[in-house]
């Protein structure tokens, strides 16, 4: 099952690998992002997606998908995304009567965004990049 998970403008397509409880990443989107979209390797190496859209980050190929601690040390600046993705996967697996994370921006009010626009992906992590 997949699950989808947005703070601030970036979402994130995840799943949970049951009887190993690890949440692998399929994809990552910055809904303002202007960088062209492409796919990162396990090695971390890119591959350009020709013709996709700006701001898409596809993970992975085949079967094999990266965990939530190597895309945090990725991405380091989308962390109050991963701390709400790691927040819902405890929500799937162990849910209260309550969600467990309420993001800042939440309870931003109308205008203002208390930062919750850092980490833009245009800054790309260190990786070798291919063509295809």
């Amino acid at each position: 099952m997949l699950h989808n998970t947005t703070f601030g403008d970036h979402t994130v397509l995840w799943k949970i690998v049951h009887g190993a409880h690890q949440i692998r990443i399929e994809s990552l989107i910055d809904h303002d992002g202007t960088t062209a979209a492409y796919r990162m390797r396990s090695d971390g190496s890119i591959v350009d997606i020709r013709n996709g859209d700006p701001g898409v980050v596809l993970f992975g190929e085949g079967n094999d998908r990266p965990d939530l601690p190597q895309v945090r040390e990725w991405f380091p600046r989308l962390f109050g995304l991963w701390n709400a993705v790691r927040a819902q996967y405890w929500d799937a697996v162990s849910p209260l009567d309550h969600p467990r994370y309420i993001g800042p921006c939440d309870s931003m009010p109308e205008g203002g965004n208390g930062g919750c626009n850092a980490g833009r992906m245009d800054e790309l992590p260190y990786a070798v990049r291919h063509s295809v």
